[in-house]
């Protein structure tokens, strides 16, 4: 994911050191808590942003798992603590929540976890 890359950002080249791949946990969680949190934009300046914060492990999902997509959160990034004492990693992405069609499971996951069938 790479938010200044092109014309349209108004940069030039993509900055590769943005282009970073994760695997994210493939879960479902049954809720997450709003938080601002000061976001460094630079070595002078800081911003509030809002996050996303998951405080535990979720319910395993599995690939290629059909689900409809009930709502949206408004955080376009996400704050991931286990719990189990290992630290937080936050991630420029947001949250979705879904039903599991087989079981009828709902829960938040990462909103780039879900392809839609067209």
């Amino acid at each position: 994911m790479n938010s200044d890359s092109g014309a349209k950002f108004g940069g030039g080249a993509a900055s590769k050191s943005l282009d970073i791949k994760t695997n994210l946990p493939f879960e479902l969680w049954s809720s997450f808590e709003l938080k601002q949190f000061s976001v460094s934009k630079g070595s002078w300046a800081a911003t509030k942003e809002e996050f996303c914060v998951i405080s535990s492990i979720g319910s395993q999902l599995k690939a290629g798992e059909k689900v409809e997509i009930i709502d949206e959160a408004r955080c376009l990034n996400t704050q991931y603590d286990k719990g189990d004492g290992s630290p937080f990693r936050r991630f420029p992405v947001g949250l979705i929540k879904v039903r599991v069609i087989s079981t009828g499971e709902e829960g938040w996951t990462w909103a780039k976890s879900v392809t839609y069938d067209k």
